[in-house]
């Protein structure tokens, strides 16, 4: 199970400031029986918490209180055995609350002055709608999804199987057809015979059957650009992307019985095609960066990009997954400064989830890449950002 987590709920995180923020990331199982795993390490890290705020001066008992509501969750038996890939925890005074999510998070713990939302800023701003058609010869059914909901849409006029596509009852023009008796209850079914034999047949009945689908749903998508997914046998998608004039039709069909399978086996063979399209996107992303690393449109250097998402200017930044750096930053003074030693620092913090957050705050887009995707430099690198313009322009524009 997964909760719902778009703009709504990542703008109420970043309007949320106080003293004491805990942000608490942790893999979880969605099998029952795996839960202690779980139970072991989210104790942990609210002990770990605990700790944390009372080095920073926080009263112990105001410690435990502000960390009481998730300690209590990890008594809810029922919330453990639905759980999804990973679960995001996020505490302040008067303040609580934790998402099941489709990602599976390494463990992590920061507490700082405002709530550390780096890893889930992918689920909103990595957002991508699609539709799925489920294709079977016994069921039609489809759908309207993102990253963590599918939810089915009624078409009018959809046929619910091929039977009802086909309407067995009326004699086609080209095949003649009588109808036979099959079954304990008399079922009519189809026997063809005239030209071209039953392999013909079959195939002009998957045709039809597709023809039949593939108006209701190209009229739906008239004025889409979302990709199409199907999920049927290879012979079925072959005929309905002959018969399908929708343009985003994404070229394979996902395998699997769609009769047989839930609504959330649906959701995750769905998600894993449109990843692969996000990851192509994101690929030629980090190729047109790399193309321009020498100009002036593009930098390595988390100072002049943090300064660059303070002004806007950040068009895109990949971010290395898991890695942080550590330091201050003064928006007004525009200065920055790392620091060797951010456990001496009351006030440091992740300037990575800064720039992350400054670049989504003014509608620039955020990735989470591997390490070893970004340009190569001297020295580590942990970010690339692509700007809007260049700092030298600002004064002709």
């Amino acid at each position: 199970m997964m909760d719902p987590f778009g703009h709504a709920e990542l703008d109420q995180l970043l309007e949320t400031s106080a003293s004491w923020c805990v942000s608490l990331y942790m893999p979880t199982h969605r099998r029952a029986g795996e839960t202690p795993e779980d139970l072991v390490l989210l104790k942990n890290l609210l002990r770990d918490a605990e700790k944390q705020l009372i080095q920073r001066n926080m009263r112990p008992d105001d410690a435990r209180k502000m960390l009481q509501p998730a300690r209590e969750l990890a008594q809810d038996q029922y919330f453990w055995v639905h759980c999804d890939d990973g679960l995001a925890v996020f505490l302040a005074p008067g303040f609580h609350r934790w998402y099941r999510l489709p990602e599976s998070f390494e463990p992590l713990l920061v507490v700082n002055q405002r709530f550390h939302v780096t890893p889930v800023l992918p689920l909103v701003t990595q957002e991508q709608k699609f539709y799925l058609l489920a294709l079977a010869q016994n069921h039609v059914a489809f759908y309207q999804g993102d990253r963590t909901t599918l939810q089915q849409v009624e078409l009018e006029r959809l046929p619910k199987n091929m039977d009802e596509a086909l309407r067995w009852d009326t004699p086609d023009s080209t095949l003649q057809a009588h109808t036979g008796q099959s079954g304990p209850k008399s079922k009519k079914t189809a026997v063809f015979h005239g030209q071209g034999g039953l392999p013909d047949a079959e195939k002009r009945n998957l045709s039809d059957f597709c023809h039949a689908v593939a108006r209701v749903v190209d009229k739906y998508l008239a004025d889409k650009t979302d990709p199409l997914l199907v999920v049927a046998v290879t012979e079925l998608f072959a005929a309905y992307q002959e018969a399908s004039s929708y343009a985003h039709l994404f070229p394979e069909p996902l395998s699997g019985n769609p009769a047989r399978m839930s609504q959330h086996e649906l959701h995750r063979a769905a998600w894993d095609a449109v990843q692969r399209i996000l990851e192509e996107q994101q690929q030629q992303v980090l190729e047109d960066i790399a193309a321009k690393l020498a100009s002036p449109l593009v930098s390595l250097d988390p100072k002049e990009v943090l300064l660059a998402a303070l002004d806007g200017r950040v068009d895109t930044v990949a971010l290395a997954r898991g890695k942080h750096l550590w330091g201050t930053y003064d928006a007004q003074q525009r200065q920055v400064q790392l620091l060797d030693n951010p456990e001496q620092h009351p006030d440091a913090e992740d300037l990575l989830d800064a720039i992350a957050v400054e670049t989504y705050r003014r509608r620039g887009r955020v990735l989470l890449v591997r390490q070893d995707q970004l340009p190569s430099s001297e020295g580590e690198v942990l970010l690339a950002a692509r700007f809007r313009y260049a700092l030298q322009q600002t004064s002709a524009s």
